[in-house]
């Protein structure tokens, strides 16, 4: 017995649309922003300033799932799984990171001194 009103799955899926492919434009992001931090960054502030901009991105992951789009429902969920997944990244490299160097880095310096020169 055949239904025809049962929905059935295209055979064809076009590329790109698999399982995979959130997945791996998550990592491919990762990698691209974490080596532009560390070719860019002095090494010390490179963890804390990943962390900010890994929350940072998951916020706008957040606030991209919550637009009312027509077409919402198509990235919604994902875009709820890379926000998670931004903030998990982002409070794992918080913890293993230092507070240290990013104040020291970031603290205004004092006028010089014009005495020893």
């Amino acid at each position: 017995m055949h239904l025809t009103s049962f929905p059935q799955s295209p055979r064809f899926r076009p590329p790109g649309h698999g399982p995979r492919s959130p997945s791996l434009a998550f990592m491919a992001v990762l990698a691209v922003a974490l080596a532009v931090f560390v070719l860019v960054l002095p090494h010390t502030v490179v963890l804390p300033v990943f962390s900010l901009w890994a929350l940072s991105a998951a916020a706008c992951a957040a606030l991209l799932a919550t637009f009312p789009l027509r077409t919402r429902a198509r990235y919604a969920s994902a875009a709820w799984d890379m926000a998670g997944a931004f903030t998990l990244v982002g409070c794992a490299a918080a913890i293993l990171g230092e507070i240290e160097p990013i104040i020291e880095f970031i603290r205004p310096s004092g006028p010089r001194s014009k005495v020893n020169d």
